[in-house]
């Protein structure tokens, strides 16, 4: 029945945390289907901010169709999801959507994030849009601003993973 792809697994995950990449994921819960041709209805969440939805198939070459979801949390908390220590200091309340689609160990990625009340370093920000695309460890940033007061500022540049402070490859310059 297995081979003929009859047989369908109901996976549920259930724990206080989770461990991954050294760091922990509390709350942890997760639901799929498991079959010969992947897992699909994945549904993950962690705490009550963060959640991961979508399809892995198991073809010769596996991809993934995931979109994870974040948000509203602190910058501040965000070592709890595996990106600690973060480059410089930052802050402000961080939400949005990052997408992943292609082949697992190279998925193209699209993100769209809202940062409320932030801090880069020493430079301080009422609000930023930041929406980015592309592959890691370079995601290019489209469409992106920042507004100080009534003033908006674009963001151009992108997101370089190869480099310690990843967000070194950002201008900000005026809208106009």
């Amino acid at each position: 029945a297995w081979q003929k792809g009859i047989h369908i697994f109901d996976v549920e995950i259930t724990t206080d945390y989770l461990i991954f990449q050294h760091q922990p994921l509390r709350d942890f819960k997760a639901t799929a289907r498991l079959s010969r041709d992947g897992l699909d209805e994945i549904l993950a969440h962690w705490g009550n901010v963060s959640d991961l939805r979508g399809r892995i198939s198991f073809g010769r070459v596996p991809e993934a169709d995931l979109a994870i979801g974040v948000g509203p949390i602190s910058l501040s908390e965000l070592d709890s999801l595996g990106m600690h220590p973060l480059p410089i200091s930052l802050d402000g309340i961080f939400s949005g959507r990052l997408k992943a689609k292609g082949p697992i160990d190279g998925p193209s990625l699209n993100g769209d994030f809202t940062i409320e009340k932030g801090t880069v370093g020493s430079f301080q920000y009422d609000r930023a849009l930041v929406n980015f695309s592309g592959n890691l460890p370079y995601l290019l940033l489209s469409d992106s601003k920042v507004w100080i007061g009534k003033n908006s500022f674009s963001l151009k540049g992108g997101l370089d993973f190869t480099l310690r402070n990843f967000l070194r490859g950002i201008k900000v310059g005026n809208s106009e």
